[in-house]
């Protein structure tokens, strides 16, 4: 890699750490303002014939975005959550996974390579020091999933199993349907509750606007309640 080379990719990653609004951050990666609805934003990309479309809107805390890709073969269709404000590499980041998920043999577009630096910089500090699992999740945006899963408990039972797990800066929950909550932290790993447990575990309020999860010694901690749990390695 030549000097120069190297010297953008320090200032993208520098760029990266800084916080911003989301909606700022999203154009300058190129989304544009959707002409029917005016506080909405979308982006277009394609590969070998195959569109991709991300659009974005405001949400309960913050904006929910969608991203839709179809060929022949294949159909992507994935909704997750971002907060008002954000780090401009957990959010580049982000759009990197979608883009690389989606054309995986495809030269990452170059508003985006600030997300895979971000993912350089991710993978070299958990290899130094991958450290204790603890997330820090939107509280805002874990109280709606967690509504949204308790009737799960109606039909399945309270002994269904609940996965937790993070990616890109997401807090993933799966006991069907996948849920994502932006969540910063180290956790490098799948803990396994039952879905009754965590659901009992939940506070009446966050008393911030992050809710801290911690994994240590078979338990899963919800803002210090203690939940019975399994880990496996990723």
């Amino acid at each position: 890699m030549s000097t120069y080379a190297l010297e953008k990719k320090r200032i993208r990653l520098t760029r990266g750490f800084e916080e911003a609004d989301t909606g700022t951050i999203l154009r300058e990666a190129g989304f544009i303002d959707d002409t029917r609805h005016p506080d909405c934003l979308n982006w277009f990309g394609a590969w070998k014939n195959q569109e991709l479309q991300i659009t974005a809107g405001p949400w309960i805390a913050g904006w929910r975005c969608r991203a839709t890709s179809a060929s022949r073969r294949t159909l992507m269709d994935e909704e997750f959550e971002l907060p008002e404000r954000y780090k401009r590499g957990v959010i580049l980041n982000r759009l990197y996974w979608i883009w690389c998920r989606t054309f995986p043999n495809a030269l990452v577009p170059d508003a985006f390579l600030g997300g895979e630096d971000y993912e350089d910089y991710l993978s070299q500090k958990n290899r130094l020091n991958p450290g204790l699992p603890h997330l820090q999740a939107s509280s805002k945006i874990l109280r709606f999933m967690i509504n949204h899963i308790r009737d799960l408990v109606d039909i399945a039972g309270p002994n269904l199993r609940l996965l937790l797990r993070h990616k890109s800066d997401q807090l993933i929950l799966r006991a069907g349907p996948e849920l994502h909550i932006p969540a910063l932290g180290t956790w490098i790993g799948t803990v396994e509750v039952q879905l009754g447990d965590f659901l009992n575990a939940v506070p009446p309020r966050f008393p911030r606007s992050c809710a801290s999860l911690d994994y240590t010694d078979g338990r899963l901690l919800l803002e210090g309640r203690t939940i019975p749990a399994q880990w496996s390695e990723e």
